[in-house]
């Protein structure tokens, strides 16, 4: 870099968090600058060919946000970028691939699926899946003078609005497993999903944690 330039914003690392960031910045009219040692960018969500003809992505959960405003907010369809999103896409819950046991591979019941399904806001005319990924996880913090509570955070408002007889503001007090005992029948498939919480980093047993770690 020669000397004379200048950057309003210099980011190391050209990752996921440095791109996305950058890019917010840039789209906001600032000059951005990237620094990244690697040949190329993209961090988590780059797309390598171990074997010749065979192409993987092995940081596929940086993709785990598929519902993220920001592909819509920084138009990345300009790009090329496509994504095909549909959350009702059928899960194989009835070919031997549920929890796992000491025992046996449980099959889910459909009364069961069901329940995952209502409280992931995948079943009614409207589904609010996206709307409640994106209310838990990217909205911006509250100032301080706002209490937080069930008429306030906004995954509360989300499910008051889509699905009432399910909102209740005793949810904010909830663990997961409180909630999952209100639809969810088989044991099994519970501390499955709430192993799945555990990796993700919002453990199950916590109070107060109950659709953070569900969804």
């Amino acid at each position: 870099m020669a000397k004379e330039e200048r950057y309003d914003v210099i980011i190391v690392g050209a990752g996921h968090n440095g791109t996305t960031t950058a890019a917010y910045l840039a789209k906001c009219g600032l000059s951005v600058l990237v620094l990244e040692e690697r040949p190329e960018g993209g961090g988590a969500q780059e797309t390598v060919e171990p074997i010749a003809g065979t192409r993987i992505q092995p940081h596929a959960i940086g993709n785990y946000g598929g519902s993220a405003p920001g592909w819509e907010q920084l138009e990345l369809w300009k790009y090329g970028f496509r994504m095909d999103y549909n959350p009702r896409n059928e899960v194989p819950f009835d070919t031997g691939r549920g929890p796992m046991t000491r025992e046996r591979t449980v099959q889910i019941s459909e009364e069961d699926q069901m329940g995952w399904a209502k409280i992931t806001g995948l079943l009614g005319e409207h589904m609010f899946h996206k709307e409640l990924l994106r209310a838990t996880f990217w909205t911006p913090p509250h100032p301080s003078y706002i209490e937080l509570d069930e008429n306030t955070i906004p995954y509360m408002q989300v499910y008051k609005e889509y699905s009432p007889d399910m909102w209740t503001k005793e949810m904010l007090e909830w663990t997961m497993f409180d909630l999952l005992d209100q639809y969810i029948k088989d044991e099994a498939f519970k501390v499955h999903q709430g192993y799945i919480a555990n990796v993700s980093g919002a453990f199950a047993h916590f109070p107060g944690v109950a659709v953070p770690a569900t969804e």
